[in-house]
């Protein structure tokens, strides 16, 4: 109905394609969309960003590899670890360019976890996430650290990317 034709519409303008099929149980409907695109868009970054290596300290997993997933697809090194404990063990380990770090994770510890890794490794730049505002205390710690950043969840994949390669 009605319905059906606005979301028709809506796929039209993200140019994507629907694709319904009858099921016992009902109708199945699958949206496709390009992907090719954008994958040769990011394509001629991919060799420029292959030299930054990134750590991402993020509790949920579901959350963490999908982040990996899309830093490898821009061409960036990313390891996971489920903690900022698992994080400061690795950093002990391995070195990296770039420690993203949940807030709504780890809470407090996790401005623990951010400025023993900054002592540690001056040159590693900290990028907090978080679904919700920057608290006073990270603000503090983002204004007076220049490679330090804060990224609202949900973000895109280029919000990300872009991100990391700025800081």
């Amino acid at each position: 109905g009605a319905g059906m034709a606005a979301v028709q519409q809506a796929v039209r303008i993200m140019k994507g394609v629907l694709v319904f099929s009858p099921d016992q149980r009902g109708t199945v409907i699958r949206m496709l969309l390009p992907a090719a695109q954008r994958m040769e868009d990011s394509h001629a970054q991919t060799a420029s960003r292959s030299d930054i290596s990134i750590l991402i300290a993020e509790s949920d997993v579901i959350v963490r590899e999908t982040a990996a997933r899309i830093l490898q697809h821009f061409g960036f090194r990313a390891v996971e670890a489920s903690s900022g404990e698992e994080a400061l063990a690795v950093l002990d380990h391995e070195s990296f360019d770039v420690l993203i770090l949940d807030l709504g994770t780890f809470a407090g510890p996790s401005l623990d976890v951010a400025v023993v890794s900054s002592e540690r490794w001056p040159s590693m730049a900290v990028l907090f996430t978080s679904g919700y505002e920057i608290p006073p205390d990270v603000s503090g710690f983002l204004k007076s650290r220049p490679g330090a950043g804060f990224l609202r969840k949900p973000y895109s994949p280029e919000s990300i990317s872009s991100e990391i390669t700025r800081l």
